[in-house]
């Protein structure tokens, strides 16, 4: 598909977005999307890196950067680190208005101007980023044709398309391709209204489904599992027209959890960024028999997986996925990283990652196998082992503890909790390839798709963070306990004769925290009611409350002695997020 043909044959007057300051028409964004293209043409640059939240603003620039040739760059972050990497001779950037590359008033489109863009369809202007799991994220750029191609075939085994007017929700960003793809493209290709807000919070979603007739709701398995069924969902259950999931297989407990909010289940979508959708399937939730649940909750026909269409799907030799489809190299098998098992329907199932080696020692083992060893112990739910990027040589396993695992931690403490994986462990690894670092954590970290990421997991390993023994979680509130070791980074300098955790550290602890684990914006804009009314001591064992507003973007906290309750060490209200936005 030629969108920008598209968008030129439909009435200019139809409504293509609902903004905060109002409807945006086909005719305004092309006229904005021309605009962009005379703005590149006059910088005469060949590349422009695109990371800007609002999605109209996005899309214009998009449109305007291919319309002038000028290959687009979608980082998944914005990073001082990827910023440093991107940067070079010919690069533009375009970020939130007000910031990086801008048209100015010399570009303002001339009569005509709108009719007369086109795209070079066969150029090689859209570079994306995998999502580094495996260390380094990897460039992927493909042809301008074969992107537009692939949302050709998004929707077409929906069993009736959307009615025109479908207001498009997301809560994940169009810097990831299953937004970009989902979120952006597919609806400006279908004539649907897209949104420039992401939706962030459970409270957000749910008001804007309340608000929105005939809404689409494009998610993950990181919304989705963690909705609270507190909220009134009424409103947005009559409302919603359909559900997209992807970035990951969604949890049987999501689905119910899903299905008992919404009504339905999510058409969930299975691709990468090197192999773009490969399957789909929609999984059917069981009625209960007699008021028990089914053994099976799922029927176990809708769990496996659809091949996409004009998509070819085999197993390798070793039961490996191999892909080929006219979006990528049509000549060519491009294999994944999944084991699968085909039924006689030609329908599939996900058998589980391929096996990942690491060297360690110069002795070779298996992270996959590692991993069901510590999982099999009983005692996490779920473990990612990987060697660190800055230390090779060292391995290091972050695990979400079973409620036994948890108990283990807050009684008898980390090290015993260490201690009882590696006695499963040494039955059937040497120990110079076991684990050297450990982290417990409530959930994996997950980056904005909900991929855990070898950065997201290292992050967990920075001497500068505290390390949690203990936690509760609600809606919107979190306790989480910290020991504040003896050792820690924070003590050295404050003072030296006499060393206290700075308030400073205090405060920080707070705010990455609830980043972490509530969702909160990372921009803090004011910080008040900051009172430091005790001297957190070497090897004291704090408790961190933490409680978000997200419609008043306030967040409270407070740090109090887990051993004696009345001793109150910091208080404060932090207002977060940038102006309001999102981040």
């Amino acid at each position: 598909m030629d969108l920008l043909r598209h968008l030129q044959g439909r009435p200019q007057d139809d409504i293509l977005a609902e903004t905060p300051s109002g409807p945006m028409t086909v005719g305004a964004f092309l006229t904005e999307a021309a605009r962009w293209s005379r703005a590149f043409r006059r910088a005469g640059e060949p590349r422009a890196v695109l990371f800007a939240e609002c999605r109209t603003r996005f899309a214009a620039a998009m449109l305007g950067a291919w319309a002038a040739g000028v290959r687009t760059i979608l980082p998944t972050d914005m990073t001082a680190y990827t910023q440093e990497k991107l940067k070079g001779a010919g690069t533009l950037f375009v970020f939130n208005a007000g910031a990086g590359f801008e048209p100015t008033a010399e570009d303002a489109p001339e009569e005509g101007d709108v009719l007369r863009l086109a795209l070079p369809m066969e150029a090689e202007l859209a570079e994306l980023f995998t999502s580094g799991s495996t260390g380094e994220p990897t460039r992927i750029v493909k042809r301008l044709d074969r992107v537009l191609d692939a949302i050709d075939q998004l929707d077409r085994d929906f069993p009736e398309p959307f009615p025109s007017d479908a207001l498009v929700w997301s809560t994940v960003s169009h810097q990831h391709i299953y937004g970009y793809l989902w979120a952006l493209l597919w609806p400006l290709a279908r004539g649907m209204r897209i949104t420039d807000e992401r939706l962030m919070f459970p409270e957000t979603i749910e008001a804007a489904l309340a608000s929105s007739p005939n809404a689409i709701l494009i998610t993950s398995p990181a919304h989705l599992k963690r909705l609270p069924e507190m909220l009134d969902w009424s409103k947005a259950r009559g409302n919603l027209l359909g559900l997209v999931s992807s970035g990951g297989p969604l949890p049987v407990d999501g689905l119910q959890l899903s299905h008992r909010i919404f009504g339905k289940t999510p058409f969930e979508i299975l691709g990468s960024t090197e192999l773009d959708g490969i399957a789909w399937r929609q999984r059917k939730v069981l009625d209960a028999a007699e008021g028990e649940d089914p053994v099976d909750p799922v029927d176990p026909v809708s769990a496996r997986w659809r091949p996409m269409p004009d998509t070819e799907i085999r197993a390798d030799e070793d039961g490996v996925l191999a892909v080929r489809s006219p979006r990528l190299d049509p000549a060519q098998w491009f294999r994944g990283d999944d084991r699968i098992r085909f039924d006689a329907d030609g329908r599939f199932e996900l058998l589980g990652r391929v096996d990942r080696i690491a060297k360690i020692e110069e002795k070779r083992v298996s992270l996959t196998a590692l991993e069901a060893e510590a999982v099999a112990s009983g005692l996490l739910e779920t473990a990612k082992a990987f060697q660190l990027p800055d230390d090779a040589k060292t391995l290091a396993l972050v695990g979400v503890p079973t409620d036994a695992g948890r108990r283990m931690l807050e009684t008898e403490g980390k090290l015993a909790l260490v201690r009882a994986l590696k006695a499963k462990l040494n039955a059937r690894f040497e120990k110079v390839v076991q684990p050297r670092r450990w982290r417990f954590e409530p959930v994996m970290p997950a980056d904005a798709r909900g991929k855990c990421t070898i950065e997201g997991m290292s992050a967990l390993f920075d001497e500068r963070r505290f390390e949690p023994v203990a936690w509760t979680t609600g809606h919107n509130r979190l306790e989480m306990v910290f020991e504040i070791g003896r050792e820690n980074i924070h003590f050295k300098g404050h003072f030296p004769e006499f060393a206290i955790l700075p308030g400073v550290a205090q405060l920080h602890l707070a705010v990455v925290t609830a980043q972490r684990y509530l969702g909160v914006p990372a921009a803090v804009r004011s910080v008040t009611k900051l009172k430091f009314t005790a001297m957190v001591l070497p090897g004291a064992r704090v408790r961190l409350a933490l409680a978000f507003n997200p419609e008043a973007r306030t967040l409270d906290f407070t740090i109090t002695d887990d051993r004696n309750a009345d001793v109150t060490y910091s208080s404060g209200k932090l207002a977060v997020g940038d102006d309001g936005a999102d981040q």
